[in-house]
C-alpha cells in the first residue's frame, strides 16, 4: 500500500478541498458588500491557508520523489513549470488592472488607481506582501495578490533547500526554525521585534504556518518512518476524524474559541489523511465532478473574483439586488466558474500543454 502511495501522483480529494477553498474567499469578500454576513462567512480568509497547506505537501511530495527517483533535482525544470502555470494568467490580469487604473478607475476613484499604479513594481515582482499595506478602512487594488507572492517566495527558497540539504532531517529543521521565528515574533512582538530590522520582520511574519505545515507533513510521510505515517493516517475512522475535528475548529474559530494556529493544524492533519486517498464520509462532497471541477479552475477564480465582483455591483446598481441578496452573491460566484472555466480550457491549457517539455524523465539533471 504504501509503496503504491510514493508512486501516486494523483490525489483525488485535493480539488475538492481547493472548492471549499475558493467558496470560502469569494464568501468572505463577496457577501458583506451584498448585505449578507455571519461569524463563519467572517472567517472565510482561511480558505487561503487551506491552499497553502495543500501547496506546500504538493509542492515538496513532488519535489521529494523526484529526488529520491533520479537523485537530484531538476531546479530548471520545475520553474519553467511553476511559471508556465502560475505567470500567463496572473500577469495578464495584472496589466488588465493597470489599464482599468489609467482609463476606469481614475476617474471615479483616483486616489486608488494612484496607489495601485504605485505599487505595480511590487505586484509585478511579487513583493506585494512586503511592501503594500493593506487596511480595512480603504480598497487597496490587486490587494489578494499577497497570497500569490507568499507561494512564489515559497516557490523560490525551498526547492533550492530540497536540493541542497541530503536526507529529510536537515529540511525539515530548517521549515521548524521558519515556523518558530513566524510564530515568535507574532506571539512576542514587543519582545523581539525591536531587535531585528522592520523589513525582515516582515519578511519573517509573512512566511504562512500553513505551508510550514504542509512541507513539514510531505517530508514526515516520506521519511524512514513514513510507512507507519501512512499506515496510521489511511484508517477510516483517523480519516473521519480528521474531517470532523476540522469542521469542528473551523466552528470555533469563528466563535473566537480558538487561535487560527490550531485550525490551521487541523486543516494539516486532514490534507495529510486525504493524500492517502482512503474513502470517508465525506467521499461523496470532495470528490463529486462538480466540486472536482470548481477545484480545477480554482485558481482563475481566485484571480478573477475580485474583478468580476465588482463588474456584478456596477451591473447590479439600481436593480432590486442592488447590494444585497443571495441573487447578486450566486451570480458572482457562478459568473466567476464560468469565466475561470473559459480561462482553463482556452487560455491557461496554451501554456500548461509546454509543462510536458519540463517533465522530468531521466536522470539527467543538470
Amino acid at each position: 500500500m504504501y509503496e503504491n502511495w510514493l508512486k501516486r501522483n494523483n490525489f483525488i480529494y485535493f480539488d475538492g478541498l481547493r472548492a471549499i477553498s475558493i467558496l470560502a474567499v469569494i464568501l468572505f469578500h463577496a457577501a458583506p458588500r451584498f448585505n449578507i454576513n455571519s461569524c463563519f462567512i467572517q472567517s472565510g480568509y482561511v480558505g487561503v491557508d487551506l491552499f497553502f497547506v495543500i501547496s506546500g505537501f504538493l509542492i515538496s511530495t513532488l519535489l521529494i520523489r523526484e529526488k529520491s527517483k533520479y537523485g537530484k533535482i531538476n531546479l530548471r525544470y520545475f520553474y519553467a513549470r511553476r511559471i508556465l502555470r502560475i505567470f500567463p494568467l496572473y500577469y495578464t490580469l495584472l496589466i488588465f488592472h493597470l489599464f482599468l487604473a489609467f482609463f476606469v478607475i481614475d476617474i471615479r476613484h483616483p486616489i486608488e488607481a494612484r496607489e495601485f499604479i504605485n505599487n505595480f513594481k511590487y505586484f509585478f515582482t511579487y513583493t506585494s506582501n512586503w511592501f503594500v499595506d493593506v487596511r480595512p478602512e480603504r480598497r487597496t487594488i490587486f490587494a489578494f495578490a499577497w497570497s500569490l507572492a507568499t507561494e512564489e517566495q515559497f516557490y523560490l527558497l525551498w526547492p533550492p533547500v530540497l536540493f541542497l540539504f541530503a536526507g529529510f532531517i536537515r529540511p525539515v529543521l530548517f521549515v521548524a526554525s521558519l515556523l518558530l521565528m513566524t510564530l515568535g515574533i507574532q506571539l512576542y512582538p514587543a519582545l523581539l521585534s525591536p531587535l531585528i530590522p522592520p523589513l525582515l520582520v516582515r519578511m519573517v511574519v509573512s512566511v504562512p504556518p500553513a505551508l510550514c505545515f504542509g512541507v513539514i507533513i510531505a517530508v514526515g510521510m516520506h521519511s524512514k518512518i513514513g510507512a507507519r505515517i501512512y499506515s496510521y493516517l489511511s484508517r477510516k475512522i483517523v480519516i473521519n476524524v480528521s474531517l470532523i475535528l476540522l469542521i469542528v475548529c473551523y466552528i470555533l474559530f469563528s466563535y473566537g474559541l480558538i487561535e487560527k494556529l490550531e485550525l490551521v493544524s487541523s486543516m494539516a492533519f486532514a490534507v495529510a489523511c486525504l493524500a492517502t486517498n482512503t474513502g470517508n464520509i465525506f467521499s461523496w462532497a470532495l470528490s463529486g465532478t462538480t466540486v472536482q471541477s470548481f477545484g480545477r479552475v480554482s485558481y482563475g477564480m481566485y484571480l478573477l473574483h475580485m474583478l468580476i465582483l465588482n463588474a456584478v455591483i456596477m451591473i447590479t446598481a439600481g436593480h432590486q439586488y442592488s447590494y444585497s441578496g443571495w441573487a447578486s452573491l450566486m451570480l458572482v460566484i457562478v459568473l466567476c466558474y464560468l469565466v475561470s472555466q473559459l480561462s482553463y480550457n482556452y487560455y491557461e491549457s496554451i501554456f500548461m500543454d509546454f509543462k510536458k517539455k519540463f517533465t522530468v524523465s531521466q536522470p539527467s539533471v543538470l
